[in-house]
């Protein structure tokens, strides 16, 4: 029976126990790599890192699960988290698997005051996202989150780790391949004991590629402030706003210098791992605070749209820079009457003074003119209706309606009341900017 045992040990499994030997003698510890900083055009950092505090397992070393619920109540984490993970990390036993970061004081003492009955726990330093303005320009960063398993299967053979962080939306994830960094690691000779007793070897992590973006921090909080204080004051007038969103663009080249969206939400949140409770929070709030309503949302433009219902208009000739208007403050057609928002009317109004005063019913006038075919026609060639390609995911393309539009779309004629309408910027429009004005970030 002894010598069938020590066959069945040492040649039929002699290879398989060394290893394990091996590994259980030699410990890998991964240095993750701090992720590429974020930069506006005037080199102020926007996003970098802050060292921290992981509690990790060695998945090999975690020999009584028996301790598992003591454990999970010190990370105040599920139980089943924890042996979700370490069912993961079953293919690299002796790799450590981050459990939590960015761990307080108070835990740190707990772990240490239980580490004799904690055999695999440790703890080591890593980095952690930090975005230095909180919650400023939060949909254009976006944010981290832990890999998920199809991820995780994706990217493994790029160097991603099981308990890794990815960027889940925005420049985060646009940019995911440029930020992340390579991982390092060093090995520890340990003991029976799980003692480190002599250094191996070691290989420094590489941190990722830094980017520099157009925007510009002063003029991003400027913006921020100002959208704030508008959302502030239109609740107090008893008309409570639910959110705005601005974008100054750099007029000669189309760069975004500030894109804001608010209300907003403080990406840090999830740098270190968010709660179930605080992620239901946020994505269940009615405000939509995750949400870019720069470019995830579409508006009628309003009277801005009169810029192109003019252009279009001299264009085909439909009228020229001297013909002579009259705004009496009302338009009429076949009976129904179309009022401008001057009720006495603006008067005698050229072309260029009908669009410095914002005129409806010269614009009325101008739109049954063209006709809502080539208006939008003149629209597409300003780049309505098309997305931008700004590198930001989740962009919208808006709307330009034409009577073949609203036929498919709601099985109904364009009525000649809808052309005014839409020579004003109202009605079935949806739109943001135009392609030749919005470059990249």
């Amino acid at each position: 029976m002894l010598l069938a045992r020590l066959l069945w040990l040492q040649v039929l499994h002699g290879p398989e126990y060394k290893r394990f030997s091996e590994e259980n003698a030699v410990r890998k510890t991964i240095l993750s790599a701090p992720r590429g900083a974020v930069y506006d055009q005037n080199c102020i950092v926007l996003v970098g890192n802050r060292p921290s505090f992981a509690v990790e397992i060695l998945p090999g070393n975690y020999t009584n699960p028996a301790v598992t619920p003591l454990f999970a109540q010190i990370l105040e984490v599920r139980t089943d988290e924890i042996n979700k993970m370490r069912t993961a990390a079953q293919e690299s036993t002796y790799t450590p698997v981050i459990l939590k970061r960015d761990v307080g004081q108070t835990i740190l003492a707990k772990i240490e005051e239980q580490k004799n009955y904690l055999s695999g726990v440790v703890l080591e330093v890593v980095p952690v996202r930090q975005y230095v303005y909180r919650a400023m320009a939060a949909q254009i960063f976006g944010y981290l989150g832990n890999i998920s398993a199809i991820e995780y299967r994706q990217r493994k053979n790029q160097g991603y780790h099981i308990s890794d962080f990815i960027g889940k939306a925005g420049l985060e994830l646009v940019y995911e391949n440029y930020l992340k960094g390579t991982d390092g690691s060093y090995e520890v000779e340990v003991n029976a004991a799980g003692e480190e007793v002599k250094l191996l070897g070691t290989r420094p992590a590489k941190p990722g590629k830094a980017i520099t973006l157009t925007i510009d921090a002063n003029l991003q909080k400027a913006a921020e402030t100002v959208l704030s204080e508008t959302i502030t004051a239109s609740r107090y007038r008893g008309d409570p706003a639910k959110g705005a969103a601005a974008v100054v663009l750099e007029v000669k080249t189309g760069a975004v210098l500030a894109m804001v969206s608010q209300p907003a939400y403080d990406p840090n949140i999830f740098a270190a791992g968010i709660s179930e409770a605080a992620w239901q929070k946020i994505v269940n709030d009615p405000l939509s605070p995750m949400t870019n309503r720069v470019i995830e949302n579409t508006f009628p433009l309003g009277s801005v749209f009169k810029i192109i219902t003019g252009a279009a208009d001299l264009d085909t000739k439909a009228t020229t820079p001297s013909e002579i208007f009259y705004d009496t403050g009302k338009y009429i057609l076949n009976g129904w009457t179309f009022y401008g928002w001057a009720p006495k009317g603006l008067g005698r109004l050229n072309l260029s003074d009908a669009l410095t005063w914002s005129s409806d019913p010269v614009f009325y006038e101008l739109g049954r003119r063209i006709g809502i075919n080539k208006l939008a026609d003149y629209a597409a060639t300003f780049g309505f209706g098309q997305k931008t390609g700004i590198n930001l995911l989740g962009e919208a393309a808006g709307n330009v309606p034409t009577t073949e539009w609203k036929e498919q779309t709601y099985k109904e004629e364009w009525y000649p009341g809808e052309t005014l309408i839409a020579a004003i910027g109202q009605g079935y429009w949806l739109l943001r900017c135009s392609r030749r004005y919005w470059q990249w970030l």
